[in-house]
């Protein structure tokens, strides 16, 4: 009677330590548990798209991409490359280009065109030389670049010199069908009509393609 009595107190005993046990067991894991912050993914930057635009004595006058740090060279290497008749000693091949520049290459005998700012559309004056660019020499993709002058103005400038010779003076170009007093005002300043004995070859084919 009495091993069976000290058997069942002992049954309750290890029955409360194991309990015991466990209840301890689980508040060391929760009181322990370490929370792991999953990080957010890294944003990517988008680069954004530069682009600038070259006209002038170039094999392919356009808009292109380019990456910043390029260089103006680059730009004219991307046109195609310099035309025979390009006066690339009379701008900066190494100069930094910024997105949205518009570069103008001059041909032999035409005064030089610096860099136009996109963002005002006015020139901006380097090392003192004037932005011209010359009627007489200048392509409808040139004239284009000009305020005012779209491709069918661009284009009657180009016809009439050819059918009539270049021009003596910034003043005959009201001559030409579409040219009136305000729009040669606004450019002005911005062109000139120089070397009247060496012209550019006709374009007429371009614009019609």
């Amino acid at each position: 009677m009495r091993n069976a009595a000290n058997t069942a107190i002992l049954a309750v005993l290890s029955a409360v330590a194991i309990a015991g046990v466990v209840l301890l067991a689980n508040r060391l894991s929760t009181a322990g548990a370490i929370e792991i912050a999953t990080p957010e993914p890294a944003r990517t930057a988008v680069p954004r798209t530069w682009a600038a635009y070259i006209t002038g004595a170039v094999a392919t006058p356009g808009v292109y991409e380019i990456t910043p740090g390029d260089r103006l060279t680059s730009l004219v290497q991307a046109a195609g490359g310099a035309t025979a008749d390009a006066a690339l000693e009379s701008v900066n091949l190494a100069v930094i280009l910024s997105d949205q520049d518009h570069w103008h290459i001059p041909r032999v005998g035409e005064t030089p065109v610096p860099k136009v700012s996109q963002s005002t559309g006015s020139p901006q004056a380097a090392a003192g030389v004037a932005a011209r660019i010359n009627i007489n020499t200048a392509t409808v993709i040139d004239l284009m670049a000009l305020p005012g002058i779209g491709e069918v103005k661009a284009h009657a400038i180009v016809v009439y010199r050819e059918a009539n010779g270049p021009f003596k003076t910034v003043d005959d170009l009201l001559k030409v069908s579409g040219i009136g007093r305000a729009t040669l005002d606004a450019i002005r300043e911005l062109v000139e009509a120089c070397c009247a004995g060496r012209l550019s070859p006709p374009e007429s084919a371009w614009y019609a393609t």
